[in-house]
């Protein structure tokens, strides 16, 4: 995740080639972020997040539509991102 909501590369999340296996960890990760009321994030790419929570926001709802395209089902899948 990149500020914004947005990913900094979508092909990153293949672990073989266009499978976005990655999809199911990223959702599994912004969950995780979720639950830990995490206040701000240090991504691998661009700036510091200070607003986490609102970033996942922006990002959760494009993802869930990726996965629905995709036909992957996740653990987070149907269980939405609830607080």
């Amino acid at each position: 995740m990149t500020t914004g909501g947005t990913l900094y590369q979508l092909h990153a999340m293949e672990y073989a080639y266009g499978d976005l296996l990655g999809v199911e960890f990223t959702m599994q990760s912004l969950l995780a972020l979720k639950r830990e009321n995490v206040s701000i994030a240090y991504p691998s790419h661009g700036v510091a997040i200070s607003d986490v929570r609102a970033n996942i926001e922006e990002l959760a709802p494009k993802l869930e539509q990726l996965a629905n395209i995709g036909r992957l089902f996740t653990s987070g899948w149907n269980t939405g991102f609830a607080d």
